[in-house]
């Protein structure tokens, strides 16, 4: 009896062994996150470049942002999105929720929010190396942001817009006033205030087998963007 018993058991782990194999060959498991993006910022650009790595179920990249009239304020938040990524135990999930949690919200499309598509930044061919560049004018005769990419021949500029459903004054060089979902102050911003904007990128996708949400560890900006609203949008 106890033998016919051992025999049970071998031949169960030889069948769930078979069955493990089988389902890395035949494809059945995904990708369980992306690689995140290169991610820079300078002379009044951020530029996101795609990751070609990124291919099976990929969508694109999003932007998350918030601004600040304190630099302390800025610089610890961009501390804490390092550590988290950089926590042992992290997932590209967990990492997001927690910054989401402090107030981090996604840059649009010219639209308001809830209308906008996602991801921000779309890649029709994955395997394609694609390059987004996004523009931040400092001047009251141009006070939106725009981006293109290096793929789009006719360059014609997108508009991207603060995650506020407020037309006519979600541009990122439009005031800040408190209250505003994506501001971390108890005092207004503008007529030529500097803020600061903590940034950072993921990689996005779904998993249509699956039915699950795909993403990166967040690409941080090294440092906060400092930028002045222009003094005309003050008065």
């Amino acid at each position: 009896m106890h033998g016919r018993t051992l025999f049970r058991l071998i031949e169960i782990y030889i069948s769930l062994a078979i069955l493990a194999v089988s389902m890395v060959c035949c494809g059945v498991e995904s990708v369980s996150y992306y690689s995140p993006p290169s991610f820079t910022y300078g002379g009044n650009v951020i530029t996101l470049t795609h990751n070609t790595v990124n291919t099976e179920s990929f969508l694109g990249y999003d932007i998350y942002y918030r601004v600040y009239n304190d630099d302390n304020t800025a610089q610890a938040d961009r501390t804490f999105i390092e550590n988290a990524s950089n926590s042992a135990n992290s997932t590209p999930e967990s990492v997001l929720g927690q910054v989401t949690s402090r107030g981090f919200k996604k840059m649009y499309l010219a639209a308001i929010p809830a209308t906008a598509p996602t991801p921000l930044l779309s890649i029709a061919s994955p395997t394609t190396a694609v390059t987004f560049t996004i523009q931040m004018p400092q001047s009251t005769q141009s006070t939106n942001w725009y981006f293109t990419k290096s793929t789009d021949a006719s360059l014609v500029p997108t508009e991207i817009i603060r995650c506020i459903n407020s037309i006519g004054s979600n541009s990122f060089n439009s005031l800040y006033n408190p209250g505003d979902s994506d501001y971390a102050a108890s005092i207004q911003a503008g007529d030529g205030t500097q803020v600061y904007m903590v940034a950072f990128a993921v990689a996005y996708g779904y998993d249509l087998t699956n039915l699950v949400s795909i993403f990166s560890f967040p690409a941080s900006l090294y440092s906060e963007i400092k930028y002045s609203i222009p003094s005309a949008l003050g008065s």
